[in-house]
């Protein structure tokens, strides 16, 4: 995959595709790198299938605890961040309360 570098010399920018290898892509000027140029690629991985939150299971599995449906929905506001993670299972269930209950 082609990247894209920008450098300034003498108040002009130029700009190089170079190509993963580190070769100038046809039809660019060439660019020698440095040895103390770094490259930084930082990930984040979050599953978002996997809770151990009793407060999301027990909205995500709230037909079997159709009894305890208040407190569940009153829980919902500890949950946090875990909602995001869940966010079309929580609004199927939402939605799914909604209207088997009106």
């Amino acid at each position: 995959l082609p990247s894209h570098r920008e450098r300034t010399t003498r108040g002009k920018t130029l700009s190089t595709i170079i190509n993963i290898d580190g070769t100038p892509s046809a039809g660019t000027h060439s660019v020698s790198r440095s040895q103390r140029e770094t490259l930084f690629i930082s990930t984040l991985t979050c599953s978002t299938k996997l809770t151990q939150k009793v407060d999301m299971l027990s909205l995500l599995k709230w037909r079997s605890r159709s009894r305890d449906l208040s407190l569940i929905l009153f829980k919902l506001k500890e949950v946090g961040e875990e909602i995001m993670k869940f966010l079309q299972d929580t609004l199927d269930s939402l939605f799914n309360i909604l209207t088997e209950y009106s």
